[in-house]
């Protein structure tokens, strides 16, 4: 019988304000199931702390009903670090305008990361490892570049880093894309026993070693792409630096998610584009103003007052 776990792994939220263009269900009532969900599976294991990779919030600019939903609704000892999509600008220097500091003032997350203003009301980064169980606990929030950091050696803690950043197991590759395979990462930084990513929705594992990097992909469909994707999250043992996946309940991708939205932008620029075919086939851009007014009135029958006005106007702009 394994003992209960160390922690809970999950992976971006993203929460919105309002539902997703792909969603056809009732949104807001399924995201407030789902938390929940992981508020039970977290009081089943005696509430271990939940590791989280970044990304809580959809848009930094949430409404204070969000916020207030936030403190009142996620789960207990949640440690997090600021994903993109947390911070205003995409930068960690505007921290302190994020919703993810009104979060953490209300004690509902810690980071292990500090982001503290000077005297002279200018942000410091500094770095903070978070002891949790037998955990060290350090965190690379978005825009900053995983590192191995020494840790003081401890007969039985793990050492473990949390990274807002873009890493994939298969051959994900897009033109500009920045990005790292997960086992290269496994490779650089070897003072860690796990890794856990965000960023990227595609949920995997990788194994170097006996160290392991989880990425837990999302939790919420929220797009039309995700027909495929099954929302999980792991449990984390550090006795033997093992995981376990467990898979959310979930509707039928069917049932929850359409691709109406975009169809129907698809059929706008099409439309868009058989407008601009058909207003090149009846003007020559080559030729005159002239000519193409011309033609528009031989096309289009116009009161002869309002052509004459029109003739009138055309020579004064001339």
């Amino acid at each position: 019988m394994k003992n209960n776990p160390t922690a809970i792994i999950i992976g971006d939220l993203h929460l919105y304000d309002n539902v997703p263009e792909a969603r056809i269900d009732n949104y807001l009532e399924t995201r407030s199931k789902k938390i929940q969900w992981i508020c039970d599976l977290q009081s089943k294991y005696f509430n271990p702390p939940i590791l989280q990779s970044g990304d809580i919030f959809e848009n930094w600019r949430c409404s204070h009903n969000l916020l207030s939903w936030c403190i009142e609704n996620l789960p207990r000892d949640i440690i997090t670090i600021p994903g993109n999509h947390d911070l205003p600008s995409l930068s960690i220097e505007n921290y302190y305008r994020s919703p993810l500091r009104t979060i953490f003032s209300s004690k509902k997350i810690s980071m292990p990361a500090v982001h503290a203003l000077d005297e002279e009301g200018i942000i410091q980064y500094k770095r903070k490892t978070i002891q949790c169980s037998n955990m060290n606990i350090i965190g690379f929030p978005w825009g900053s570049t995983p590192k191995n950091i020494k840790t003081k050696a401890e007969k039985g803690k793990v050492n473990v880093a949390i990274a807002h950043c873009m890493v994939y197991k298969k051959e994900e590759e897009w033109p500009g894309m920045v990005a790292e395979k997960a086992k290269m990462l496994l490779r650089k930084l070897k003072n860690y026993d796990l890794i856990v990513t965000g960023h990227n929705h595609k949920a995997f594992t990788e194994e170097l070693n006996g160290r392991i990097l989880v990425n837990p992909g999302s939790i919420f469909r929220a797009h039309a792409d995700q027909f495929e994707h099954r929302p999980r999250v792991y449990l984390y043992y550090s006795e033997t630096n093992t995981i376990e996946k467990i898979y959310i309940p979930i509707k039928p991708a069917e049932e929850v998610l359409s691709k109406a939205h975009i169809e129907k932008k698809e059929n706008k620029e099409k439309r868009k584009s058989s407008f601009v075919r058909k207003l090149n086939s009846l003007y020559e851009v080559s030729i005159s103003y002239k000519e193409n007014l011309k033609k528009h009135f031989e096309s289009n029958p116009t009161g002869a007052r309002i052509e004459e006005k029109v003739w009138e106007m055309g020579e004064k702009i001339k």
